[in-house]
């Protein structure tokens, strides 16, 4: 009888769940964050810091119409039996240590740094997750697997990006982890999705083009071209067609289209509070964060994988400028 029981569990197991089990990985990227909102003294906007490099056009932002669902991300695991069982079962307690599951007591979300300081954990979840599922994949202990760090962990520039692009580096890098003797050269590691941190009241989805609330149309929208232009450099210097921003209540992510500089498409907002759910097809932050660096930042498929040649080089680009020109958006 104690074969037949095991068995009987085993299968169980592997079939997909409504709900996520308490301390699960499921659990862990299902649940929002809520400890990201800003406080302290509230200031009425801001501005982002100067930027230095090329422009962009921003009527060459279009919104991103075939945006990923619930169903791609969970159909991630509930159909790949290899980590089927890693999301659906309770970690083991020498796992569930390794990252923090509810709100830290902390200071004032004040700032940038404030914000990146705390979105570190969010971090070593999804790193938690990445390298759990490539153990079970893999069946290694030892595996190969993309991590999100600091952006000075792959710092590899393509050879066509625009002139000094070396001086720029985003906040975050996607890149692919062996071991820790990487991190002697970082510079022959591919940056494959960078993300950079923003305040969100110098920031924020409804002020970019080209349906943000805040936008408007035939105006200089300075702030928005600044950090549309400034992860659009990143991205192109890191030659990845994905990248992010990050503020502090949501994650807007951006595409390369092939056909030339500044060509982006912009996702809607994500919220980072909310948890992830099929049944209304709510997205969050960690939900479209585990999809892009689990999936995608995996994919060398020449058509909507995370490599896309620089255009830094290419004639007829717009002029790099000093400060923002008066006429960028029309």
């Amino acid at each position: 009888m104690a074969p037949r029981r095991s068995r009987q569990v085993a299968f169980q197991s592997s079939r997909p769940q409504q709900d996520p089990k308490p301390r699960s990985l499921w659990k862990l990227v299902k649940t929002g964050v809520k400890h990201l909102g800003e406080n302290g003294r509230k200031k009425k906007g801001g501005k982002n810091s100067r930027y230095t490099g090329r422009y962009l056009y921003l009527n060459d932002v279009k919104l991103w119409e075939d945006f990923i669902t619930v169903e791609d991300v969970e159909s991630l695991w509930r159909d790949c039996e290899e980590i089927r069982d890693v999301f659906y079962e309770v970690l083991a307690p020498e796992d569930q240590g390794r990252c923090i599951w509810e709100s830290p007591v902390s200071g004032g979300m004040l700032n940038e740094m404030c914000l990146e300081r705390k979105w570190d954990s969010i971090l070593d979840q999804l790193n938690l997750a990445f390298e759990l599922c490539a153990k079970a994949e893999q069946k290694n202990s030892s595996p190969l697997y993309v991590k999100i760090a600091d952006g000075a962990n792959a710092t590899h520039i393509s050879p066509n990006a625009e002139e000094h692009a070396a001086r720029k580096k985003p906040d975050y890098a996607g890149f692919f982890y062996g071991d820790d003797s990487q991190y002697l050269d970082t510079n022959i590691t591919h940056n494959r999705i960078p993300g950079d941190a923003k305040v969100f009241q110098k920031i924020s989805r409804e002020m970019l083009p080209p349906n943000g609330k805040k936008f408007k149309p035939g105006k200089k929208n300075i702030e928005a071209l600044k950090v549309l232009s400034q992860i659009h450099g990143y991205m192109d210097q890191h030659e990845a067609r994905y990248g992010y921003i990050v503020n502090n209540e949501e994650l807007v992510f951006f595409r390369r289209r092939d056909d030339g500089w500044g060509q982006l498409d912009i996702s809607p907002a994500i919220r980072h509070d909310v948890d992830a759910d099929a049944s209304t097809g709510v997205l969050n932050s960690k939900y479209v964060l585990f999809y892009f660096h689990w999936k995608v930042a995996r994919d060398t498929d020449s058509k909507v994988g995370w490599r896309l040649r620089s255009f830094g080089k290419d004639p007829n680009l717009p002029a790099v400028t000093v400060s923002p020109p008066p006429a960028l958006d029309s």
